[in-house]
């Protein structure tokens, strides 16, 4: 009688779900139906035969196990959507997934969130969902938990320009890294520790943590960390006035992202290939790369991208004497950083939109955007950029 009524229940709770799943056919992919099910024909018949449990159990155990298996299906479809750069469909799978999860499978779903948020531009939803998930890793001590929903914290942070906060999530993210063995995860705190120093201007010790973090990608064999330490090295030698080691770092990048198809980093390197082609004269090259650029983080839907790309294009039009094609990919992107909480591109937008009113003659509007661009890197601390705007109001004031 024991087993027949325990396999009652677990069967109307098997019969609700394959109902609910069949009426979401069009969302749900038939394989992880299959893997819902055979997860749980598993399961059910493990608690079955446990001898050691009572009836009361037994129910109770069945509901958690059910419930469990079907988050985990809405996670993966969720990340299956996030692969495929469906950041609505992912967020839509990821909510209904957190109305039925607990404890870990709760942090790594709010984690998931984050990333989704922030790519779309919704920093504080980002925000949210990630100071949350942290403070249930604390609380049940994940510590690779704690180090992921630390990095991505940190990575928000300097988008907003916050480096100081950015800074520290990083260093705690790095302890944590190293005190578990997470090598992988040591690399990404490496890659963003050099981030921070890049954006402030010192490039020899970004240059050392993005080979400190490239070194342990290859090591472990992480290709799509690899192609961002390249990317991350081309930057800093493109900052340096390197094109030609920028260019190659840009071009070993490149292969690997096409041959794992990683599409965001792709989109990165062409809008920095472009900026290599417009410094060195190549404007129609470097125009084609911009416009690549562009179509990828459209395709991907990641709004700092999209922002970014047109910022570029604007320059490329500017110095074609294109000022109205370049004041119109100004104020696009200026309005995006706007949206998406980015102060560093609306700062060095407000920087392109002063320089093209300079172009045109209109000084009185050109020195308003330049002091608004000085008060916005000087917000974030960005004294490459402060020193460079505060030349050209100097210069304007004194013409």
């Amino acid at each position: 009688m024991l087993i027949t009524i325990i396999a009652f229940i677990a069967g109307v709770v098997l019969t609700a779900i394959l109902a609910f799943l069949l009426t979401q056919r069009s969302k749900l992919q038939l394989h992880i139906l299959n893997k819902i099910l055979e997860d749980l024909e598993y399961s059910t018949s493990m608690i079955r035969y446990d001898t050691n449990l009572d009836l009361t159990r037994k129910v109770s155990l069945y509901r958690e196990k059910t419930k469990y298996i079907f988050t985990e299906g809405l996670i993966t479809e969720g990340e299956r959507a996030m692969d495929e750069y469906r950041w609505k469909e992912a967020i839509d799978y990821f909510q209904k997934a957190l109305t039925l999860a607990s404890g870990r499978q709760k942090a790594i779903i709010l984690a998931r969130l984050g990333r989704c948020y922030y790519v779309i531009g919704n920093l504080s939803g980002a925000i949210e969902s990630l100071e949350e998930s942290l403070l249930i890793t604390k609380k049940i001590s994940d510590l690779e938990g704690q180090a992921s929903a630390l990095g991505n914290l940190g990575v928000i942070s300097m988008t907003k320009g916050e480096l100081n906060k950015a800074l520290q999530y990083y260093e705690e993210a790095l302890k944590i890294e190293r005190e578990i063995g997470n090598k992988e995860g040591e690399a990404i705190a490496f890659g963003n520790l050099g981030l921070i120093y890049q954006n402030t201007g010192d490039l020899d010790q970004a240059l050392k943590y993005h080979e400190d973090a490239l070194k342990i990608n290859r090591e472990i064999g992480n290709r799509k960390g690899e192609a961002s330490d390249l990317v991350n090295l081309g930057v800093i030698f493109q900052m340096k006035g390197d094109f030609d080691k920028a260019l190659k770092y840009y071009e070993e990048a490149s292969k690997i992202d096409r041959e794992i198809d990683n599409k965001e980093t792709e989109a990165v390197v062409l809008g920095n290939l472009g900026l290599i082609y417009q410094y060195k004269g190549d404007l129609d090259r470097a125009l084609k790369h911009q416009e690549e650029a562009l179509k990828i983080n459209k395709e991907i839907g990641k709004k700092e991208g999209i922002a970014r790309a047109l910022s570029n294009l604007g320059v490329i039009f500017q110095t074609k004497g294109d000022i109205d094609k370049a004041l119109i990919n100004y104020e696009e992107a200026l309005k995006i950083s706007n949206e998406i909480g980015n102060k560093k591109g609306v700062a060095i937008t407000l920087g392109n939109l002063a320089s093209s009113y300079e172009a045109l003659g209109e000084k009185a509007k050109a020195l308003k955007h330049y002091e608004v661009a000085l008060n916005r890197f000087t917000q974030i601390g960005a004294k490459r950029e402060i020193e460079k705007t505060k030349e050209k109001i100097k210069k304007l004031k004194g013409e």
